[in-house]
């Protein structure tokens, strides 16, 4: 019985696969575009998490940290969480530059994992990576200038 359930997920998951890329060729694939008949919006209240990357910024009055896919901020002694991302992409891995006006994180908004700078006076978005492999747990050098991240490579 087992074995019949786990073929049948196979074949489910061929079939969906075959269906998705015929759809992909038709229009160029954004990740914000929903692909299923349909949708709606859940909302909640979280107190806590875990699997979290958390940094503090560097005059040490603000918290960031990654929660179910995207980026907060909020005040070192508590307080309300503000949102930094939105959107369907899953965004992770948040770090202050080193001057405290841009944080670097992980985000796969671009299709693949990649490294992308928040601009925090201007909420301006910029993929900094552009690799072929996903590119993740970014790190800012100490001058501000560079940013390191591990690069990963399954070949």
């Amino acid at each position: 019985m087992r074995s019949q359930r786990l073929r049948l997920s196979l074949a489910a998951a061929t079939l969906t696969f075959a269906t998705l890329s015929a759809h992909a060729q038709e229009e160029t694939w954004n990740i914000e575009v929903s692909r299923a008949p349909s949708t709606r919006t859940l909302q909640f209240t979280a107190t806590e998490g875990t699997w979290m990357s958390v940094d503090v910024s560097p005059d040490g009055r603000m918290l960031a940290f990654d929660l179910l896919g995207h980026i907060y901020q909020m005040p070192i002694a508590g307080g309300e969480a503000s949102a930094l991302t939105e959107g369907r992409s899953w965004n992770l891995f948040p770090r202050y530059s080193p001057d405290g006006t841009k944080m670097a994180f992980t985000s796969d908004r671009s299709g693949s994992e990649d490294v992308w700078v928040l601009h925090l006076d201007t909420d301006s978005l910029e993929n900094v990576s552009k690799m072929e492999n996903p590119v993740i747990q970014p790190t800012w050098a100490g001058s501000g200038k560079a940013i390191y991240a591990s690069e990963l490579d399954d070949g």
